[in-house]
């Protein structure tokens, strides 16, 4: 199932990528596209098969459910959605970097894409925060009003939610960093500071830069200031002299 679901979103998104060495502008697939892309292809999987695990399939699916319970196909489909996850990649992320990023990172970093193109509509965040399992989305967020919704910035996290997942992830060491810089916080304590957030830093010092700079690619158009002071953080990490 894996392979399939993999298969069907590089098919999709190689043509998105043609199309634009051929001067299109826009994808020919959406993210929504691709999702619904991936239940497809692991449709096509699960419906091969009578059994899966001992269980009749047909019998499975078409049963009557207890409140909350989750049955094996649930299972199955969602698997099949966090396949199709780890391929939206957004435009200028680092493809490997994103295979190891959590859920809460990949929403925020994804959402940044997304507000570029100037959606603000509450309902995108509400999905992808389901595509991406983040259970309080909100948290991450500036406003959630329902045509003015938007990320916060680094400015706005402050030094605040540093103890959940999302808190003491990359791409949050990072936004503390840019916090600090936009403090006026000596280079070299910016630079201990992420180091003490991060937990293998030299291990993970190239997705602290691809963060750096993906957010300084995104921010440019928003918050000037904030893209710049990304751009130097990643210069920063990149060029640090590690005794």
């Amino acid at each position: 199932m894996k392979e399939e679901v993999a298969r069907q979103i590089e098919e999709m998104v190689g043509l998105n990528q043609s199309l634009r060495g051929h001067g299109r502008s826009e994808n020919l697939f959406n993210d929504a596209d691709l999702q619904m892309a991936g239940y497809a292809a692991a449709l096509r999987v699960l419906t091969k098969y009578v059994k899966i695990d001992g269980k009749d399939m047909t019998v499975e699916a078409l049963r009557p459910r207890g409140k909350s319970e989750r049955t094996n196909v649930d299972e199955i489909i969602e698997f099949a959605v966090q396949v199709a996850n780890e391929h939206l990649v957004p435009d200028g992320m680092n493809e490997q970097t994103w295979r190891r990023l959590t859920g809460p990172e990949r929403f925020y970093l994804k959402m940044l894409d997304i507000e570029t193109t100037g959606a603000k509509k509450v309902d995108n965040y509400q999905n992808f925060a389901k595509a991406f399992r983040v259970a309080d989305y909100a948290a991450l967020m500036s406003s959630v009003s329902a045509n003015g919704a938007a990320l916060k910035s680094a400015a706005e996290f402050g030094k605040r939610q540093m103890g959940d997942e999302f808190g003491t992830s990359l791409t949050r060491a990072i936004l503390y960093g840019l916090w600090e810089m936009g403090k006026k916080v000596e280079d070299d304590t910016v630079l201990e500071h992420v180091r003490g957030l991060t937990s293998d830093y030299l291990e993970q010092r190239g997705d602290l830069i691809a963060i750096a700079s993906y957010i300084a690619s995104k921010r440019k158009d928003s918050d000037r200031k904030e893209a710049q002071n990304s751009d130097i953080l990643a210069g920063l990490i990149k060029n640090q002299r590690i005794g």
